[in-house]
């Protein structure tokens, strides 16, 4: 436990050393910002806060990628916290983006307002304010605010505290709350072609492609009065590996931002049940086989396609099929993961070749193709019509 004396000589030490150099909460802004610091690149930085600190005879902890440091002895505590790294630069800045330069009244430079700024100004306060005869302050700079990881989510349990102030760039309005985050990975499947013959395959760009109008096209009626609606947007799209190849595999990310009466969980349904459309064939396990065998036969149409399709389990090109389409429920053994769909079913004839001809079958054998689909939207998008037209999204794949 710091004496009152200890606590006045660490004052007197932090006054000798701003007397002696001079330094203002700018003077520090500006090292910061010429410290590149970019997500998962925050450890130079760290060490000159930890640096600083003990240049005043605070003692600072280093954990990982974060420092943190604390005065004083004992509750209440108040927290002081703001994050040290920044995003990427990108290719807009017209100069150097780690060489702070003043512009009228801004300061300019990457990472200057989000938030090194709030580091600087919090490490001032917490280095100068007047300590009570009880209590004491936290200094946390903390990595990964941008990504999440290692931050202030891994080195908050460890801390001990009564309140926190979060520096953010908030134009000096105090926020008393923050959107929830989730991000998704979403992967749009198709069938690889040739660009000459694109009729052929089916893209699976152009599946990402509607599924992130219809991730664009959502609207949220939850409103919360301080963080207004949730949003959701497509940020990262992958796909297409050469310029000549039409590509079966597109990546999406999206990041999606909640609140307190529509969380993280909401958001995953409320996504699950947009309009986002796709087909995933699946497995031919009991779960399928039960939903298969509780089709009645008046549910099954026949169809005659208008090109043939080659069957890779019957080895033979085929032009005449029956469909059917039920209400399937994937995933339910999964926590929160169920989704519900259609399950789309094909079944062609297996014919035994070594039957003399004209020789009748006792009962038809049947062989079964299935895959769940997005539900239907208005005006229908029945598996039914779907595959009478020949329409190649709807190619059945093993």
């Amino acid at each position: 436990m710091k004496t009152p004396g200890a606590r006045r000589r660490v004052s007197r030490g932090i006054r000798r050393v701003r007397a002696a150099r001079g330094t203002t909460v700018l003077d520090r802004l500006c090292e910061f910002v010429a410290i590149p610091s970019v997500s998962g690149e925050e450890s130079r930085l760290a060490d000159r806060l930890a640096g600083i600190c003990a240049d005043v005879g605070v003692d600072a902890r280093r954990e990982g990628r974060n420092v943190w440091a604390r005065r004083g002895e004992g509750a209440p505590c108040l927290l002081l916290n703001s994050h040290t790294d920044t995003v990427p630069a990108v290719d807009g800045w017209s100069a150097d983006p780690w060489k702070p330069r003043i512009e009228g009244e801004r300061l300019v430079g990457l990472g200057s307002s989000d938030a090194k700024a709030s580091v600087a100004a919090l490490l001032e306060a917490f280095l100068t304010a007047p300590l009570p005869a009880r209590g004491s302050l936290l200094f946390a700079a903390t990595c990964d605010e941008e990504t999440g990881g290692s931050g202030l989510e891994t080195l908050a349990p460890r801390l001990s505290f009564d309140a926190a102030i979060i520096g953010e760039p908030n134009g000096f309005t105090p926020a008393i709350a923050q959107k929830g985050l989730v991000k998704l990975k979403l992967t749009a499947r198709g069938r690889a072609g040739h660009a000459a013959r694109p009729h052929l395959a089916d893209s699976a760009i152009v599946r990402a492609a509607k599924d992130i109008l219809a991730i664009d096209a959502m609207r949220f009626e939850t409103e919360d009065p301080y963080l207004g609606r949730p949003t959701a947007a497509a940020t990262i799209v992958r796909g297409g590996v050469r310029s000549n190849v039409v590509p079966d595999v597109c990546e999406i990310i999206v990041d999606a931002r909640t609140v307190g009466a529509f969380d993280n969980d909401a958001m995953i349904a409320a996504i699950r049940a947009g309009d986002a459309r796709f087909s995933v064939t699946v497995p031919m396990n009991a779960s399928i086989r039960a939903a298969i065998a509780a089709i009645p036969d008046d549910a099954w149409t026949a169809i005659r396609y208008p090109r043939a399709i080659w069957d890779d389990q019957l080895a033979v090109w085929i032009s005449d099929a029956e469909v059917a389409e039920v209400e399937y429920t994937a995933f339910a053994s999964k926590k929160g993961q169920a989704v519900t769909a259609r399950l789309v079913v094909r079944r062609v004839r297996d014919l035994n070749k070594q039957a003399a001809d004209g020789q009748d079958e006792l009962f038809p054998v049947w062989r079964y193709h299935a895959l769940c689909r997005h539900r239907a939207g208005p005006g229908g998008d029945g598996v039914v019509p779907c595959q009478r037209a020949g329409r190649r999204r709807c190619c059945w794949q093993r």
